[in-house]
């Protein structure tokens, strides 16, 4: 593209190898720090769509990074240069609704427009190379892409590749048309025209666990690779359409962090890298410590039985009066043992074999009886107020 171009990453998962490097080139990154020829698969990449779990933005600028918010957490997000200003934005897909914005900066979006079908799957490029892109549908092997800026029916039907094929978009051979690549295995198959038919030139780069970006990443106007390597938080970039090592190489951002690329102000040369950032786990609340005193738990199981306020305050007096809590009290003139005061005590072997040291099974039998005997805790206290015991 010249001298706007539009990046693009594979849509879903992508492929790739660096052919064997030789000696480091004026720029180029030494032998050993590129990546090597490796035979493998690459993690998937959200390409035409970049991800869909963050709406943080961060892109890298020859003035410093910038930051920015767009979208929800959940849309997918896209980028290109959808008003023909040579300066690429976001945009945010919600079912086949697109949500574009105009400048690389946090806010509403300018506009929407709607295309496709439910399920489809995206990619962006400059299709008639007017300067401004637009959005086509990827079906299986078949692509159907519009040039309109509000797009209605497809102008342009191709079928390239295979359905379990994945995509970049670039302009290959500077003619400022994007066109396709896909990746097979450990090889990009790259097509110079939006037509069906062959490959017209096969290339590798990467390795595997790498993510693809394209880009024109020296501005002469012909897109060119770039990977993403998570373990170093690190971009590769290539600035021809071959093998080869990195030319050169940008550490930045997180692990985790989803990258892409553009070019993000007018007096930006060429391409440079983007990442979305996930949204950080939702934090589960701290559940509240566990009751840890007789007193405290025989709250909690009052509690959970509607014994609250005035229910409580009058339990709370009547397990104080008879044993003060103590779920080993024993009183050797009746026999009453535990918290409740249970005559005699093996009775609270109803409710679990543990009944002569643990209170809440202890409790628990004490509530079921006063809930038998008097309705409720109230009504127990009275009972004592009024004859001593209960």
């Amino acid at each position: 593209m010249t001298p706007r171009t539009l990046p693009v990453l594979a849509l879903t998962a992508a492929t790739a190898v660096l052919a064997p490097t030789g000696a480091a080139t004026a720029g180029s990154a030494p032998t050993g720090t590129a990546p090597v020829l490796t035979a493998g698969t690459a993690l998937p990449t959200q390409g035409g769509p970049i991800g869909d779990d963050g709406n943080e933005f961060y892109l890298r600028t020859s003035a410093g990074d910038s930051a920015l918010r767009f979208g929800r957490v959940g849309d997918i997000a896209y980028v290109g240069d959808w008003d023909g200003d040579g300066i690429d934005t976001l945009a945010v897909r919600r079912g086949t609704t697109f949500h574009i914005s105009n400048s690389p900066t946090s806010g509403a979006a300018d506009r929407q427009v709607v295309f496709g079908r439910p399920g489809d799957d995206y990619l962006v490029g400059d299709w008639d190379g007017d300067g401004i892109d637009t959005l086509a549908v990827h079906r299986g092997n078949q692509v159907l892409i519009s040039n309109d800026v509000n797009p209605y029916n497809a102008q342009v039907s191709l079928s390239y590749g295979r359905a379990s094929d994945d995509f970049l978009v670039g302009d290959w051979d500077g003619d400022g048309v994007d066109t396709l690549a896909i990746y097979r295995g450990i090889e990009l198959h790259l097509r110079n025209s939006n037509t069906s038919g062959w490959a017209d030139q096969v290339v590798r780069y990467g390795s595997p666990g790498d993510t693809a970006i394209a880009g024109d990443w020296d501005g002469d106007g012909v897109d060119s690779f770039g990977v993403h390597r998570p373990s170093t938080a690190s971009f590769y970039l290539r600035n021809s359409v071959s093998g080869g090592p990195a030319d050169s190489i940008v550490s930045w951002g997180r692990s985790g962090d989803r990258p892409f690329a553009g070019r993000w102000t007018a007096n930006q040369a060429g391409d440079s890298p983007g990442l979305q950032r996930p949204a950080p786990a939702p934090v589960a609340p701290t559940p509240p410590p566990a009751p840890s005193t007789p007193r405290e738990i025989g709250r909690s199981m009052a509690a959970q039985r509607g014994w609250t306020g005035s229910q409580w305050q009058c339990l709370d007096q009547v397990f104080t009066y008879e044993s003060r809590w103590d779920p080993l009290a024993y009183n050797s003139a009746s026999g009453a043992y535990g918290i409740p005061q249970a005559v005699p005590g093996n009775k609270m072997a109803t409710h679990g074999a543990d009944w002569r040291t643990n209170p809440a099974t202890q409790i628990a039998w004490g509530l079921d009886y006063i809930a038998g005997r008097y309705s409720n805790p109230c009504g127990a206290w009275s009972h004592i107020q009024a004859r001593g015991w209960y």
